[in-house]
């Protein structure tokens, strides 16, 4: 009787075992259809790269090109001056991410936690910012670097977005819950304020800062 029970139990266990396989291939295979549909407008892009350019618009779909011409790589980078592009971004972007999340840090931790008047009011109108499309202020906001003389220049595209009205509203919801305790003991031991905020406020807040390096890095 208990060898009949064991053996039904272990024959069981191999079906259940065999069972389980087959959904983990159907799920791998999934996977591996969805992975290889993700990746195809990369290869499209890189076999288009080293097609002839006379192919390019000859209406022919080939997945796998017949001339390969790896010269265009060359062509194209020599053609402008990629290196001082590259230069520039990175420059630039770093340079932002520095401006850019120190003010909207320091912005978002006033409206936290610091009581004035009008800071309601204040901190309405920036969310209202919100609204407005970036594609209504461009043509202002180029107007008034044209006649501030930036244009061309790293200024132009540093100082127009030094503050970002969605990194402010951010870092002043993270930092609300920042218990007020620990800025209060922290002045009762005689700390300024902006050792309060360097010592206390930004070890805290290391999880919306880098969300707001990443999210200003990305948009420079």
């Amino acid at each position: 009787m208990l060898k009949s029970m064991s053996a039904a139990a272990s024959l069981g266990k191999k079906e259940g075992s065999g069972g389980f396989k087959v959904g983990n291939a159907v799920v791998l295979a999934l996977l591996v259809l969805g992975a290889l549909l993700m990746l195809f407008p990369i290869y499209w892009m890189f076999a288009t790269a080293i097609r002839p350019t006379d192919h390019l618009f000859d209406g022919k779909f080939d997945i796998i090109p017949n001339d390969l011409v790896w010269s265009n790589f060359s062509t194209a980078w020599s053609s402008l001056p990629f290196e001082t592009y590259y230069i520039n971004s990175f420059a630039i972007a770093l340079i932002a991410v520095v401006v850019t999340v120190f003010i909207n840090l320091l912005a978002g931790y006033t409206f936290a936690k610091y009581k004035f008047w009008g800071r309601d009011v204040l901190f309405f109108m920036l969310l209202a910012t919100l609204m407005i499309p970036i594609q209504v202020i461009m043509v202002p906001e180029f107007f008034v670097v044209a006649k501030l003389g930036w244009v061309n220049t790293w200024w132009g595209v540093l100082v127009p977005r030094a503050a970002e009205a969605f990194g402010i509203f951010m870092v002043s919801q993270f930092m609300v819950s920042i218990p007020d305790e620990l800025i209060e003991a922290a002045r009762l031991d005689g700390a300024g304020e902006f050792e309060i905020f360097r010592k206390i406020v930004l070890p805290n807040s290391w999880p919306v800062i880098a969300v707001l390096t990443i999210f200003t890095f990305m948009w420079r």
